[in-house]
């Protein structure tokens, strides 16, 4: 997060377990953000970072009775 008069913060939050849907990852970026509430000045950047991405266990293929 940088600020109007240029200062900054940073926040960061690990998960013990992968996400893997928009909604909660906008939820967990709007508890960082309320974490720095009260503001001290405007805000003119906001980032969010996300990273160590794990891939989807493989799916299984039922198979119909013939």
């Amino acid at each position: 997060m940088k600020y109007a008069d240029f200062a900054q913060a940073t926040r960061h939050w690990s998960l013990a377990a992968p996400i893997s849907d928009a909604a909660t990852l906008r939820l967990l970026a709007q508890d960082l953000v309320r974490s720095v509430y009260p503001l001290r000045t405007g805000v003119r950047l906001l980032g969010v970072t996300v990273s160590s991405f794990a891939s989807a266990p493989p799916s299984v293929q039922a198979a119909l009775p013939v």
